[in-house]
């Protein structure tokens, strides 16, 4: 897990993004039931999201424009929360780790392609 946890640290310091599905995938392997799963993805996200914040606030990379636009968007992302609760509790186990598998399918193919894309140096990425 720690091996695990450092490429997750250095692929979100590298690139802001994508470092939480390394630890997914490992989770995925530990936790049996998809409430747990759930509860500690969503514990390790608030840890890292956390860490990141106090970094880029200590740095001066937060700005009072930044913080504008996140509060701006905080209702939106309640309602994404609460919208994804409600389809979580619908969902039997085999449907809930299949929606994971493609989720985590979808985010890493949008990280391949926007990283190939900023090598290419096409303003798409």
């Amino acid at each position: 897990m720690f091996t695990l946890s450092a490429a997750a640290g250095l692929v979100s310091g590298i690139a802001g993004a994508g470092g939480l599905l390394l630890v997914a995938v490992y989770l995925r392997l530990i936790c049996p039931e998809p409430r747990k799963l759930r509860g500690t993805i969503l514990l390790m996200g608030l840890l890292i999201v956390a860490w990141r914040f106090i970094l880029l606030l200590v740095s001066g990379e937060i700005t009072l424009t930044l913080v504008v636009a996140a509060v701006s968007l905080l209702p939106v992302v309640i309602l994404g929360g609460w919208v994804g609760h409600r389809i979580f509790k619908g969902l039997s186990k085999e449907r809930f780790y299949q929606v994971f598998q493609a989720v985590l399918l979808l985010a890493a193919t949008i990280l391949l392609v926007r990283g190939l894309l900023s090598i290419s140096g096409s303003d798409l990425a």
